[in-house]
């Protein structure tokens, strides 16, 4: 009897240490329903969720700032450094063009031709046909001019159409529309060159009472 009892005392004896030590390595988040170990347990749950975070966030941030300047300042996208007019007057017969270019950016730019033209001008009829071009079947020195316009000067053009093809067959009255572009490279004062259009468009309508 005494035997047995003091071999019960000592398996209850080893159990109790088992039970205690399993208790002291770990314990029960009523947080989280999960079972961590008390020391480092906590750290543990939360150091993949931090380190996501850490290496996510800076990448993030990286990518919006990157569009964000892309879409701002892109070369696409550049600021309107001059403004374009074009005039249509109908006289006699003779279509009058009246373009206008002003520098409207508060600094010089130098506009430079390739050739001895410096402007170009199309006509559409009302199906968005081409019926002439200025520029068709004329020759042009090879030489290069520079012309500055300083803030608030302005290029002036006004050249006449006769309402011909280039067949030189007289159109007759209707709808037309004018694209006038001038074909210059444009640079601002530090050299950089001005991405905006250099062409403005009009319509007329040469039919009596239009």
């Amino acid at each position: 009897m005494g035997r047995n009892r003091i071999i019960s005392l000592l398996f209850l004896f080893i159990f109790g240490i088992v039970l205690i030590t399993a208790c002291g390595t770990s314990s029960y988040d009523h947080k989280t329903g999960l079972e961590t170990e008390e020391k480092g347990g906590e750290e543990n749950l939360k150091e993949p969720l931090e380190k996501k975070l850490n290496v996510k966030k800076p990448d993030l941030k990286k990518e919006f700032k990157s569009k964000k300047l892309k879409s701002v300042f892109g070369e696409d996208e550049q600021l309107e450094l001059f403004s374009t007019d074009l005039q249509l007057t109908k006289s006699d017969g003779i279509l009058q063009l009246n373009f206008r270019l002003d520098n409207t950016s508060g600094e010089p730019l130098t506009f430079t031709f390739g050739s001895s033209q410096q402007y170009d001008f199309t006509i559409y009829n009302e199906q968005n046909k081409k019926v002439y071009q200025w520029s068709e079947g004329k020759a042009f020195l090879t030489v290069i001019q520079e012309v500055t316009l300083d803030p608030g000067d302005s290029l002036t053009y006004n050249p006449t159409w006769d309402f011909t093809d280039k067949t030189g067959t007289r159109l007759p009255d209707g709808k037309y529309r004018v694209e006038f572009v001038v074909t210059a490279k444009i640079t601002d004062k530090s050299g950089n060159i001005i991405h905006s259009p250099k062409k403005a468009i009009a319509e007329i309508d040469t039919r009596a009472g239009k």
